[in-house]
């Protein structure tokens, strides 16, 4: 671990004797980390047609950075769970990477990442031998001309891939609760 949190503690608000009177806060367990602002698709929700601006590379935590921010977390917070995000984290060079250091850390039990699903499938098996745990795919709609105005031209061909998650069965939802869909599975 590089020397980035190794030095940083946790401030004392109380003193000892004041503690035992006040009710501690619930632990925090999941931490939602962002990797990117990058993303695949133009989504009418999320960009404008002029597009937003993008953070320069080097105002972006490195990979070990964003790896140490995570140690540090867990050592001194307790955090269990981290859930990857963005942007679309797939676009982010070595995620891969990323997640196996974070699930090597003590004390983490899951690591997951939600993705638009575009790149899923070239990627899945990297994923799962990097040691993710769960997937969540954000799905705007089932309906293929919705789904590309949406996305202002994405495919929902693309997000959908015969073998999503390597042994696993999956359940695939949209925004709008499915009640009955031939998209669902039961999952194993």
């Amino acid at each position: 671990m590089s020397a980035l949190f190794s030095q940083i503690t946790l401030p004392s608000f109380v003193d000892e004797q004041e503690s035992s009177a006040i009710p501690s806060p619930p632990r925090l367990r999941m931490l939602r980390l962002s990797v990117t602002d990058l993303c695949n698709f133009r989504c009418r929700y999320c960009m404008s047609l002029m597009g937003v601006p993008h953070l320069q590379h080097g105002d972006l935590l490195s990979l070990e950075q964003l790896a140490d921010l995570v140690w540090w977390l867990t050592a001194c917070v307790g955090i269990e769970r981290v859930r990857l995000t963005g942007g679309e984290p797939l676009v982010r060079h070595g995620i891969e990477h990323l997640i196996a250091q974070i699930s090597t850390f003590p004390g983490i039990q899951e690591v997951s990442l939600t993705t638009n699903g575009s790149l899923l499938q070239q990627k899945v098996w990297a994923l799962k031998a990097a040691g993710l745990k769960r997937v969540n795919i954000s799905l705007d709609s089932l309906d293929k001309e919705r789904f590309a105005a949406i996305t202002r031209g994405g495919s929902l061909s693309s997000k959908i891939c015969p073998r999503p998650w390597p042994g696993r069965h999956f359940k695939l939802m949209s925004r709008k609760r499915l009640r009955h869909s031939p998209w669902t599975a039961r999952r194993q």
